[in-house]
């Protein structure tokens, strides 16, 4: 049974992760792979820019600790937001905006690639 077709079947995506030093910079591939399925995100706080991302584009709840009250208000946070009807265009156009291969990650690794060389002639 092929990944998209049990995202199809959700309304939203979850991306936990131990907020570590390592986890700081961190950019979980799920977010975008949700996003880019018209999935929203509930998410854990403090890792990478995920909680810009979500919070700013509105595209996403942040889960501020792991106990009761928190899922509580994470939850009822993702069931306000996924009344909104662009909710799912705009989650696939901030995932094509900020995560696309081609025209954001490739080029920005062709771009640091050129700096490289030019360093290197120098």
């Amino acid at each position: 049974v092929s990944q998209s077709r049990y995202l199809r079947k959700a309304r939203f995506g979850l991306s936990f992760r131990k907020p570590t030093f390592s986890q700081i910079a961190a950019s979980p591939t799920k977010i975008p792979e949700y996003l880019s399925a018209g999935l929203p995100v509930i998410s854990n706080h403090g890792i990478g820019d995920t909680d810009h991302i979500l919070s700013f584009y509105r595209v996403g709840v942040i889960l501020n600790g792991f106990n009761d009250e928190d899922y509580r208000i994470a939850t009822y946070n993702m069931l306000a937001l996924l009344k909104d009807s662009d909710l799912k265009a705009r989650c696939k156009r901030v995932a094509t905006q900020l995560f696309d291969l081609k025209n954001v990650g490739g080029a920005r690794y062709a771009q640091t690639y050129h700096q490289l060389e030019r360093l290197k002639s120098c």
